[in-house]
Formats: C-alpha cells, sequence, structure tokens
C-alpha cells in the first residue's frame, strides 16, 4: 500500500446502475466494449490505454452505480450516450490488484485492513478508482492488473 496525491481526473464515459453484483459483472465489460468503441470521437483524450471504473461507497441517487470511463484534459464535443464525471483531487491509499475480477474483493478487503492498522480512515462520500492499463499484455478475465486508489481522509 501506498499513499498518493491526486489532482482533479475529468472522465467521460459509460454510468452503470445495476441491481446487484451479477449484474454489474455482466454489464462492466459491455460497457468496456462500447466505450472503446466510441474512442475516436472522444476528444482530448490524455491515454488511450489506460480506463476508469469509478464508484462511491456513500452516493446518492445521481452518484450511484458504476463508471467505465476515460480521461480527458477537458470536456468538448462529448458523444451521445456519454457522460462526463469530474473527480475532485484527493489523497488516495493505493494497491494493484492481480487477479481475476471475481476475486478483486480480496485485494479490497486486503486494503481496507491496511488503511485501518495504518491509523487512516476510509473517506466513504467520495470516489475509489479503479486504474486498468489495457497496454499490459494479461488476459483481463483472468489475470487482469488494476490499482486500486481508496479514498482517505488527510
Amino acid at each position: 500500500m501506498k499513499i498518493i496525491d491526486k489532482e482533479d481526473l475529468r472522465l467521460v464515459g459509460v454510468h452503470l446502475q445495476c441491481e446487484n453484483l451479477s449484474e454489474y459483472q455482466i454489464e462492466i465489460p459491455k460497457a468496456q466494449q462500447n466505450l472503446q468503441s466510441l474512442m475516436n470521437k472522444i476528444e482530448h483524450i490524455i491515454s488511450p490505454t489506460i480506463f476508469y471504473g469509478v464508484h462511491k461507497a456513500d452516493a446518492d441517487e445521481t452518484e450511484d452505480g458504476y463508471w467505465k470511463c476515460v480521461a480527458v484534459e477537458r470536456y468538448e464535443n462529448i458523444p451521445e450516450g456519454l457522460v462526463t464525471l469530474t473527480i475532485p483531487q484527493g489523497r488516495y491509499s493505493v494497491l494493484l490488484h492481480t487477479g481475476s475480477a471475481k476475486d478483486i474483493h480480496h485485494t479490497y478487503n486486503h486494503l481496507h485492513k491496511q488503511i485501518e492498522e495504518a491509523g487512516l480512515e476510509i473517506e466513504m462520500s467520495r470516489w475509489t478508482i479503479e486504474e486498468y492499463n489495457f497496454n499490459q499484455p494479461t488476459d483481463h478475465n483472468i489475470n487482469m492488473k488494476v490499482q486500486i486508489h481508496e479514498p482517505i481522509k488527510y
């Protein structure tokens, strides 16, 4: 686990709102494919191989769900069907997950334990960020690599 400070993150992507975890496991890969098919229409992308998944533990109705996105320098001419989301700057505890998407909750549990042991506290009202690098040669269903950024209180 490491602690980092991140600047504002401007995202363009797909917002999913599902009934349960099983539905998210079906819909997130579809959202990823949809986003990849629209990449040539999204302007000002910072890195075409870095994708983000974001969610908030303590979310209101409009924030509930999961976003699959790419980061952009600025918002301009957003393609129809995609949304924007700005994650304000903040401090994060970061841990790398390597393995199946279905096992990512184990990495989250490990990270939460490390945060607690370090005397830190998760800020539930801020966005959790998952950073996926699709430039790495891995099978993302079996051996994906995701940097989990859990927001912590200053």
